[in-house]
């Protein structure tokens, strides 16, 4: 199309898969064999779609030059959303596994137990914080919400040590 004239190829790819394309196309120049990439394309609407493309040389059988490249691209996003749908459930099975083993060996359920229960399912969700939250009993013997274990992500402060107390757990939260 004309819009296209003028534009480069990599002005149309994800710019996470700008120097995986390039090495491809100089393997692809410098080889004789097929090479074959997964990469994101930009459509006209804006959005990426992951293709799978294969690349061979035509080479002048006089000299070894390279006169063209064939590419051969297939549409492959629905298998690569399926693919990192299928690794996000074994990552949370893992989790569930995880915190199985915890309480299944726990002698007691304290806050350190409480954080092992709340790390998984913090790491698989993608979240920087996750908390567990329940009854805390007062030394007057009173039961009220608090929070039992809190996890963070890397470089996140915590704002809970251990269990605490509160009128309202949810209340200490933006």
């Amino acid at each position: 199309p004309d819009e296209l004239v003028g534009t480069s190829v990599y002005d149309l790819h994800h710019p996470d898969d700008i120097e995986s394309l390039r090495r491809s196309h100089q393997t692809t120049v410098a080889r004789t064999e097929v090479v074959t990439i997964n990469h994101r394309v930009r459509r006209k609407d804006g959005m990426f779609i992951w293709l799978e493309t294969t690349n061979r040389s035509i080479r002048d059988p006089n000299n070894d030059t390279v006169v063209e490249i064939q590419t051969a691209s297939r549409n492959i996003t629905e298998r690569i959303l399926g693919e990192t749908e299928l690794r996000h459930r074994e990552e949370y099975l893992a989790a569930l596994v995880e915190v199985e083993r915890t309480l299944l060996t726990a002698v007691n359920i304290d806050s350190e137990t409480c954080r092992k229960i709340v790390e998984p399912f913090g790491r698989v969700s993608g979240a920087s914080r996750a908390y567990m939250f329940g009854l805390v009993e007062y030394t007057d013997g009173s039961w009220r919400p608090g929070t039992y274990a809190e996890w963070t992500s890397g470089g996140a402060a915590n704002r809970f040590d251990g269990i605490e107390a509160a009128t309202d757990p949810l209340s200490e939260f933006p």
